[in-house]
């Protein structure tokens, strides 16, 4: 699964500690919680989660993306390691803080239950985001991002490398089918051996630009059936398409 960035949860912020700890707690005085969680925000703030998004983030796209590109990427987001160290702590500041005030709270008779009941469970809810963030944590979805966009890169290879395989039969019988072919079963021919490299010779060309002059011609034929009107024109076309076919040949023998 894509790398899913973890929201920072609105109960662990000082608007909602402010509003939820209860009046009578409020009077009792500072408690440094609000703070706490002031500093985690902004830690969280810091972290560029989106380096972490690996498939999304690491260089080019399709066939021109690298494995290298993905190393790349993940080193990226590993310097973030720091500020998610940051994080990790002002989070495990918050649990610990909300713990002893929980304790503190039950000790003093004019803290109602409810106080103390919503700082134990403010410090568990630090507890649960806590191991959401921990380098560990992110590390193996980190790990497991960066496998998943590699298994996709080698799928798309394999996909592309069928195509091309195909592309290469169509143009070594394109001669000899081309001399079997007739005016009366155009349609058939064209679907299957001019149709049929039309649809891969044209993904080859960013990275095989050498072939685009090729493509240029083969596409006016490919894109669309245009049946000849008569054997003269038919003659012409594959004429031109054999010529195409014997110079694309040895251009796509190593694709």
């Amino acid at each position: 699964m894509p790398f899913k960035i973890p929201p920072y949860p609105d109960s662990l912020t000082n608007a909602s500690w402010q509003k939820n700890k209860g009046l009578i707690a409020k009077m009792a005085g500072e408690t440094g919680i609000g703070d706490l969680m002031k500093k985690a925000v902004a830690a969280y703030g810091a972290v560029d989660w989106r380096k972490f998004k690996i498939a999304e983030v690491a260089a080019g796209s399709g066939m021109s993306r690298t494995q290298q590109d993905i190393d790349d990427a993940v080193k990226e987001a590993l310097k973030e390691g720091p500020k998610i160290k940051a994080l990790d702590k002002a989070v495990r500041d918050i649990e610990v803080a909300a713990k002893n005030l929980a304790a503190e709270w039950k000790n003093n008779k004019k803290i109602p239950a409810a106080s103390v009941k919503y700082a134990l469970e403010i410090s568990e809810e630090a507890k649960t985001f806590d191991y959401q963030i921990t380098m560990g944590t992110i590390s193996d979805a980190l790990a497991a991002e960066k496998k998943e966009t590699e298994d996709s890169l080698k799928k798309l290879h394999a996909e592309f490398a069928k195509l091309n395989d195909k592309l290469r039969e169509y143009i070594d019988k394109f001669e000899g089918e081309a001399k079997k072919a007739t005016l009366a079963k155009y349609t058939d021919f064209w679907s299957e051996y001019i149709r049929g490299p039309g649809t891969v010779l044209p993904t080859l060309i960013k990275n095989h630009p050498e072939i685009k002059a090729d493509w240029d011609i083969w596409k006016q034929f490919s894109n669309k059936l245009k049946t000849p009107e008569n054997q003269d024109e038919f003659d012409k076309q594959i004429a031109i398409l054999v010529k195409v076919a014997k110079d694309l040949k040895p251009k796509i023998a190593h694709i």
